[in-house]
């Protein structure tokens, strides 16, 4: 007999968020055009306190599932909530996450 222990620990729960974003992630580097294989800069932006705790947590396994060479977790800086658009001025693509109850988490990618 094998018993699965579903207990939602607040550390599976960080994880989940954690993963979350990398999906919107590859889904931004797909939309912007950019190979799997890529390196890039990025920045989550706009993250309610409780993500941003669960996401600096988890900054190591967001940068090696998406090859970003450069991470910031932080405030909003100039991403917008208006869907995914090129900022072909600064040569970042921005894109969001919806992360339900967690809010929105902004996305700024940019080649490496």
């Amino acid at each position: 007999m094998i018993r699965l222990d579903l207990t939602r620990t607040p550390e599976l729960e960080d994880e989940g968020l954690a993963r979350d974003v990398i999906r919107g992630i590859q889904e931004a580097r797909r939309e912007a055009g950019l190979a799997v294989s890529d390196r890039i800069r990025l920045r989550l932006e706009g993250i309610s306190e409780s993500a941003r705790t669960a996401l600096e947590a988890h900054q190591d396994l967001i940068a090696k599932e998406t090859l970003a060479t450069e991470l910031r977790v932080g405030p909003l800086d100039r991403a917008r909530p208006d869907g995914k658009r090129e900022d072909t001025r600064s040569g970042w693509w921005r894109g969001a996450v919806d992360l339900g109850v967690h809010g929105v988490v902004q996305i700024a990618l940019a080649p490496r």
